[in-house]
């Protein structure tokens, strides 16, 4: 993907139809993200269980029963939320990070060896 620079974007913000967009947009998520604090829907909730198969968000009595769109935002740190998952992948990745430099300190000994015969 492209790097945008300064001056490609000022000539993107330069355009009126942008402008109006970015701006309208900006004001949907300040009426929406107020609504959320003004209704009272905006909870802050610390994970303390794990379950491989609950997702279970506990709210106030005079919620239930209601249907809800629920967003999981992080708040405490940029956190992946399946850990384990992420794991996997690290030690995925750690493994093929070895076999990687075991190919290329292979092919460095065949371009030595090839250029002593060759």
């Amino acid at each position: 993907m492209k790097e945008v620079t300064s001056k490609e974007m000022g000539i993107v913000l330069s355009n009126r139809e942008v402008q109006v967009k970015l701006l309208n947009s900006f004001k949907e998520f300040i009426r929406f993200h107020d609504s959320l604090l003004n209704d009272g829907l905006e909870f802050k909730k610390k994970v303390t269980k794990f379950s491989n198969t609950s997702a279970a968000i506990y709210l106030p009595k005079r919620l239930i029963g209601k249907t809800f769109r629920v967003l999981l935002m992080p708040i405490d740190e940029p956190y992946e939320i399946s850990e384990p998952s992420m794991k996997k992948a690290e030690k995925a990745l750690k493994q093929t990070e070895k076999e990687l430099e075991k190919i290329q300190s292979d092919r460095k000994l065949l371009d030595g060896l090839g250029e002593k015969h060759g």
